[in-house]
């Protein structure tokens, strides 16, 4: 989900359900194929959904109670290091 994250980043999950999901989250969940996505979420309600940052269109498979993982609060670099040695996360500082 590059530009907030590259490959081998490691990504910090808080476990959460679909009752705290905000548009603009980065939401971790399993698809239908069972793979992690990590992708934002544009809209929640009855159907949640969530984009790629670099995809053109929405995700196939919706976020449910069922397939969310939790919510992106921080993460490293693949080189090791915080990116900027801060983050901003869904709106708080780490």
């Amino acid at each position: 989900m590059e530009p907030f994250y590259g490959g081998n980043s490691l990504l910090i999950v808080q476990q959460a359900d679909t009752t705290h999901l905000q548009p603009g989250m980065i939401a971790v969940y399993r698809d239908a194929a069972g793979d992690l996505v990590g992708h934002q979420v544009l809209r929640t309600g009855e159907k949640i959904e969530a984009k790629g940052a670099n995809n053109a269109v929405v995700d196939p498979s919706p976020i449910t109670d069922a397939n969310l993982v939790g919510i992106v609060v921080g993460m490293m670099h693949a080189s090791g290091t915080a990116a900027n040695d801060l983050q901003v996360v869904n709106g708080k500082r780490y």
